[in-house]
């Protein structure tokens, strides 16, 4: 008696029960599922209302002067700024010739007071 499985009955019966021949209603159900899969695919490749268009809207000319109005009036703020820092600048540069005015001034009042102090404390 043969070893292989297929000639063991039990194994025989089985290996026939495997056995299946492509019945109309499955080969339909295979061709109808791969139907509703190309449907799916080609549907959501298709470009709709949730794809961005990829050229941007060009400004109308209302728009595009509105943005150079906008950057003028901006520009012109930056400029009084600039101007307001530079006379605060000028006015801090007088004080601080001022503050070293005076205190040359009292360094050498200091000096002064220091050369009579050791005098007097020579004497």
């Amino acid at each position: 008696m043969p070893t292989g499985r297929t000639h063991h009955p039990v194994h025989a019966a089985a290996s026939r029960s495997r056995i299946r021949r492509s019945s109309p209603h499955r080969s339909l159900g295979r061709r109808a599922g791969a139907i509703g899969l190309c449907i799916v695919a080609a549907i959501a490749l298709l470009p709709g209302s949730s794809v961005a268009d990829p050229t941007p809207a060009k400004p109308t000319i209302e728009e595009v002067q509105a943005q150079v109005d906008a950057l003028y009036e901006e520009g012109e703020v930056a400029t009084e700024t600039a101007n307001d820092a530079k006379v605060r600048a000028d006015e801090v540069r007088g004080n601080l010739d001022t503050l070293r005015s005076n205190l040359e001034r009292l360094q050498a009042d200091f000096e002064d007071a220091t050369a009579d102090a050791g005098a007097f404390a020579a004497a």
